[in-house]
């Protein structure tokens, strides 16, 4: 898999819910005790496996497809930045 990781600015007035993340993409919560957002999910078109992990102000995106995560990860970055 490919990692791609990312800053949450101080712009982020609110914190992060999994609400603002399924606006972007189309991933599924996974159950965590240690405070750290996970999302799964898969695309649609080549089921192309996908992890998000949202630790504090750190975006990571873990992907197979580098085209896929990188631009998943800039989509993110941008629309969680705007909050």
């Amino acid at each position: 898999m490919n990692e791609h990781k990312g800053k949450l600015g101080a712009t982020a007035k609110v914190p992060v819910t999994p609400s603002t993340v399924y606006a972007v993409a189309n991933v599924g919560l996974v159950p965590s005790n240690d405070g750290v957002l996970r999302f799964a999910g898969t695309s649609v078109s080549s089921s192309c496996l996908v992890l998000v992990t949202i630790d504090s102000a750190e975006l990571t995106v873990n992907c197979e497809k580098m085209v896929l995560g990188s631009m998943l990860l800039n989509e993110l970055v941008k629309h969680l930045n705007s909050t």
